[in-house]
């Protein structure tokens, strides 16, 4: 019987047509070869000497097979020690040469975009072959570092202006996606595709390992934005299959849940500024109105007014003016409702109603500070005004002015170190309100907030009105006995 001989690879004339045959035709002898190993269930003594022999023959033909083609081609080691290679001269150009370097350090930059540009549609290529999924994810995530390491260099040259012509094709010309961007484009659209096609089989497209590499590498923003996002890259989705489409669209959604949950169990500006999208902006307002409804709510009020205020639902504002006593937060929706009063008049009567009680409670504040800080204030001031009646009355020393000042100027700082050592209280009380630190209350920015309020007050009739009646006036000064400790100061 003839025996057709398989075809060497050696041979320079083989085509691959018939390195395809032969590979064929090999994969088809060990198939049955297979199934007579997985039926010799033991070695009898007489077989040991061919059962090793059928382990070598099996040893060679895998040693005689080339390397899988698909490594080959990616030649990922080949790529990293290039980049590699350009990356440690662009950091060696940034430390040693920062100033003068910029030229090299672009050319340095171009390399690295210009070859990761092309090296793309090779592993897309790769990846489009099935079975070398966790391959190209490596490529990809290596090159996505190499594009950060860029940015820790600290070049003068602006590497975002950097633009690098990608274009991905199909198996019969067709465009997969193109781009003349920059570089971390094209890696954030592969990120996607890589995100997409590992969800796609999986129940829960949240368990994707890819989400942790996005997370990883910053990236998970701008590529969840691709997939909710209806722009020009949505036609870079015409290869996708229903099944992709389905996943994309089950992985949005469940998404979106989680954040919502997220958000609701603790919510706060800070986290709502981290989470929102355009997309996603509507729950999370109405979140912050659910968690208002409650007795207790968990978000500080001040937080709900700002989330309010960007999305200009005056509406919402109003009502939290009746729920807290903080001066800034009634500070900020003063503001708010002033700016509004012209689309409803209601904004503007709450406004100033806030301003009235906001400087008021300000000047209680400040009359509170100062009973803090000087608990003998009172005492302090009697004495006072009986030295200064007993001492400098001009009818009862008979002096005029200019002679009653010579007086005073003489005594004023021994009374007025007087006066504040009887302000103070004792120096029991002193430091147990205060220990050794020098005091320094503060008596200003309580009313400073809503004085700006005043000054920018678009009516300037209403803020004259206010004014006069709230502001402080002679009689109310507590350090000076009818303003004669401040005249004291002055002479």
């Amino acid at each position: 019987m003839h025996t057709e001989e398989p075809v060497l690879a050696t041979n320079p004339e083989i085509s691959d047509a018939q390195l395809y045959s032969t590979l064929t035709k090999l994969t088809a002898l060990l198939e049955n070869g297979l199934v007579l190993a997985r039926s010799v269930d033991r070695i009898p003594p007489p077989g040991i000497a061919t059962s090793r022999r059928v382990r070598a023959l099996a040893t060679s033909i895998l040693n005689a097979i080339p390397e899988d083609l698909a490594i080959q081609t990616l030649d990922f080691d080949g790529h990293r020690k290039r980049l590699s290679s350009i990356l440690k001269k662009l950091e060696s150009s940034c430390k040693n040469d920062w100033h003068d370097g910029g030229d090299e350090q672009a050319e340095y930059m171009g390399q690295i975009s210009a070859d990761i540009g092309q090296w793309l549609p090779t592993i897309w290529d790769i990846l489009q072959m099935g079975g070398y999924f966790h391959l190209a994810r490596t490529c990809v995530a290596y090159c996505t570092e190499i594009i950060q390491g860029i940015g820790r260099c600290g070049s003068r040259t602006e590497y975002a202006y950097f633009d690098t012509s990608v274009c991905i094709e199909g198996d019969a010309g067709e465009v997969i996606f193109k781009s003349s961007s920059h570089i971390s484009d094209a890696l954030t659209w592969f990120w996607k595709e890589l995100l997409i096609i590992d969800v796609a089989p999986k129940a829960d497209p949240l368990s994707s390992t890819i989400i942790a590499d996005l997370e990883k590498y910053n990236e998970i923003e701008d590529v969840f934005a691709l997939i909710e996002g209806v722009d020009e890259e949505d036609r870079f989705r015409n290869h996708w299959t229903p099944e992709m489409h389905a996943a994309s669209k089950e992985l949005v959604l469940r998404r979106r849940n989680a954040r919502i949950e997220e958000f609701m169990k603790a919510p706060t500006l800070r986290l709502y500024n981290s989470l929102v999208t355009e997309s996603l902006k509507p729950s999370l307002i109405e979140g912050v109105r659910k968690d208002l409804s409650q007795i207790r709510p968990k978000i500080p009020l001040e937080d709900a007014v700002e989330i309010f205020k960007r999305n200009d639902l005056v509406d919402d504002i109003v009502p939290i003016v009746t729920w807290t006593r903080d001066s800034k937060t009634l500070c900020s929706m003063a503001k708010i409702l002033s700016n509004s009063r012209s689309k409803k008049e209601e904004y503007g009567t709450v406004a100033l109603k806030l301003l009235k009680q906001g400087l008021t409670d300000a000047r209680e504040e400040i009359m509170n500070e100062i009973q803090d800080a000087f608990p003998g204030l009172e005492d302090a001031t009697d004495w006072l005004e009986d030295v200064v009646y007993a001492k400098y009355d001009p009818e009862v020393l008979q002096k005029d002015e200019i002679q009653l000042s010579e007086v005073v100027a003489r005594d004023v700082k021994r009374i007025v170190d007087r006066f504040v050592k009887k302000a103070q209280g004792s120096p029991y009380e002193y430091d147990r309100r205060y220990g050794s630190e020098d005091l320094t209350p503060n008596l200003s920015q309580p009313i400073l907030d809503w004085l700006e309020v005043l000054g920018e007050w678009p009516n300037q009739a209403e803020a004259e009105e206010v004014w006069e009646e709230v502001r402080w006036r002679s009689q109310d000064d507590p350090f000076g006995v009818n303003g004669i400790l401040l005249k004291m100061s002055y002479w």
